[in-house]
């Protein structure tokens, strides 16, 4: 912590994702290092706001796929609309897990927001929604995925 409305955030972090295997033997798992440095500040008695920047990698597990290196971007900003409630929304730009198959991890752009209420116990109570959009595009995945994914997905073999 800078001062009391300042503090700095490093993001040091390791990842290994595993899937089940595949009919196609397709070896999908990937080790993921994402380092990335921030700043949380407090902008006024009711907003709060950070931004984080850094750097991801993956290693995929099948040789043929290689390895990827890409930017790491987070933001958000909270607001204490009360005592009892809190408003809280984001934005990130990550390396994420695969939802879709063949492919290995996805390029994701992440947007979500929270609110949160706080009961009289103490304790918080909480709903939010987060709309996620991965980029598959053959470009971005011609190293992330081996070839013959791109063969089985193509041909439905």
């Amino acid at each position: 912590q800078v001062s009391r409305t300042m503090g700095f955030v490093v993001i040091l972090d390791a990842a290994k994702y595993n899937y089940a295997a595949s009919s196609y033997e397709l070896d999908r798992g990937f080790s993921a290092m994402t380092g990335a440095v921030g700043i949380e500040r407090v902008v006024s008695e009711t907003t709060r706001g950070g931004i984080k920047a850094g750097f991801m990698t993956a290693d995929y597990d099948d040789e043929e796929a290689g390895s990827i290196d890409m930017p790491y971007v987070e933001a958000s900003m909270q607001w204490f609309l009360d005592k009892q409630t809190r408003l809280t929304g984001g934005a990130s730009y990550m390396l994420k897990e695969s939802y879709v198959y063949p492919f290995a991890s996805q390029k994701q752009l992440g947007l979500n927001v929270r609110v949160n209420w706080e009961l009289p116990s103490g304790v918080l109570v909480g709903v939010g929604g987060t709309y996620r959009e991965g980029d598959y595009s053959s470009e971005e995945n011609s190293s992330d995925t081996p070839d013959s994914a791109y063969a089985y997905a193509k041909d439905g073999k």
